[in-house]
């Protein structure tokens, strides 16, 4: 898989990660078991399935196994695919977790946290800010769409959008053109899609030019954060996992207990008083 992966054929390598699904063992943190998971990682990334790729890194950036050096890298890149992913709930709340990691300031280079920092705090993010993290990319990553823009300035235009409707009740499409510094009618386009998929709460008039943006409740969202947040967190505490699967077993074992005394009791009365000194409630 690695060889294939090192030939940019991550179609091949990806027909041999199925086959090895069927057969490695998902619980092992071993040397085999972390290759398998950083191929699955490179593979997603490689074919530009970057939330995906982005929960595998941040998978492989908690595994105690991985050297320290090794679990900023994986970081590192798990910042890179959240940010080209598709906007939504999910990568949303996926970039609070990364924004609130503690390691997070520290991956190497700076302008990765920097982004991150942008994104999560819906700051209006520059030109310059976009051309210094695009030289962090891979080659894959800036890949042109059909439109001639590359994902990343796909993904900054999302954002910059939705930072604007933080700040305008209203705003005309030509002037929001000017301020996002592309065309009028991208900017139609870019709108309609974020409204159409649930990620942007606007109207938009067509004959007047104007979009309306709206107000969203603060507090539903917060909770779902705060439940993926949980989740994600999960998987760099193996001792929570750990130590909540064990008091569901101990509570379903005293369960089965339970249960188990109260039907000797009632078919052998006089055994159970005999052999509890008389204890029995």
């Amino acid at each position: 898989m690695r060889l294939l992966l090192e030939a940019d054929d991550p179609v091949s390598a990806g027909a041999y990660v199925n086959r090895t699904t069927a057969i490695i063992d998902p619980v092992k943190d071993g040397d085999e078991n972390i290759l398998f998971k950083t191929c699955q990682a490179r593979i997603l990334d490689s074919n530009r399935s970057f939330q995906k790729a982005a929960w595998k890194y941040f998978e492989l950036s908690c595994i105690p196994a991985v050297s320290e050096d090794d679990r900023m890298v994986a970081l590192a890149q798990s910042m890179k695919c959240i940010v080209l992913a598709e906007a939504g709930p999910q990568r949303s709340r996926f970039l609070a977790t990364i924004y609130k990691d503690e390691r997070s300031p520290k991956v190497e280079p700076k302008d990765l946290f920097t982004f991150i920092e942008y994104l999560y705090l819906d700051r209006m993010i520059s030109t310059n800010l976009k051309r210094e993290f695009a030289t962090h990319l891979a080659p894959h990553h800036l890949a042109q769409l059909s439109d001639g823009s590359s994902l990343l300035d796909k993904a900054v235009v999302e954002h910059n959008i939705v930072c604007c409707s933080r700040f305008y009740r209203t705003v005309y499409f030509d002037q929001l053109a000017s301020i996002l510094d592309i065309s009028q009618s991208k900017v139609e386009l870019i709108v309609g899609k974020l409204v159409a998929d649930g990620n942007l709460s606007a109207t938009l008039d067509q004959i007047e030019g104007l979009i309306s943006f709206h107000e969203i409740d603060p507090k539903d969202d917060s909770k779902e954060k705060d439940e993926d947040s949980v989740a994600i967190a999960d998987i760099c505490d193996p001792v929570m996992t750990l130590s909540r699967d064990w008091d569901e077993h101990i509570s379903s074992v005293g369960t089965h207990l339970e249960d188990i005394f109260y039907l000797l009791r009632s078919k052998y009365p006089e055994w159970i008083v005999s052999h509890s000194s008389g204890h029995v409630n």
